[in-house]
């Protein structure tokens, strides 16, 4: 019976043999991860993190902006990538003052972490605060919003800083931190 089918009719053995290696590989192409999307920001390329949702960005100031779903069902975060050009968009320091001004609670009561490290060759600041978050354009009107965390990186370059602004509830800002992370370290290979 070796080349009928149970209704009796002949199969090709050619047939059966190229299904028999096409399938495997058809597996194996499925199987395999898709590749990361990748983006530019200032002198930088950076791999998006999986399940991260790209945006048209909101404003000219920003090079690339993500938002980043909440699978507890709360308010979504973003992730915002800004590039000014050489000399331009501030100090370090500025920014992380700035970062720092945008909770509601008084200086003092404000806790945030501050880092600075050396990654491929390059110094990054990195900063981490929690609180009432002060959202809104700067300039204008603020919207106060408790639970809130801001990670931040500030990626030095000779060719301009690229600033990084993950934004969102307490809880998401925490899961996602090492994601974050590893998309800082992926523009810096």
């Amino acid at each position: 019976m070796h080349g009928t089918s149970q209704g009796g009719t002949r199969h090709d053995p050619t047939v059966w043999r190229l299904w028999h290696v096409f399938i495997p590989v058809l597996f194996l192409f499925t199987a395999l991860p898709a590749a990361a999307e990748t983006f530019r920001a200032g002198a930088f390329e950076f791999e998006a993190p999986a399940g991260w949702q790209r945006e048209p960005p909101r404003s000219t100031m920003r090079q690339a902006q993500f938002r980043i779903a909440n699978p507890a069902g709360g308010a979504d975060g973003s992730c915002i990538f800004f590039y000014f050009g050489p000399g331009r968009g501030g100090s370090a320091a500025a920014n992380i003052a700035r970062w720092r001004q945008q909770f509601a609670e008084p200086a003092a009561q404000r806790a945030a972490v501050v880092t600075v490290e050396e990654i491929g060759g390059r110094k990054v600041h990195f900063f981490r605060g929690s609180g009432t978050f002060l959202s809104g354009m700067p300039g204008g009107p603020k919207t106060p919003v408790p639970g809130v965390t801001l990670i931040g990186a500030i990626l030095e370059s000779e060719k301009g800083n690229t600033y990084v602004r993950l934004v969102a509830p307490v809880a998401l800002a925490e899961a996602q931190a090492p994601a974050f992370r590893r998309m800082v370290e992926s523009g810096l290979r």
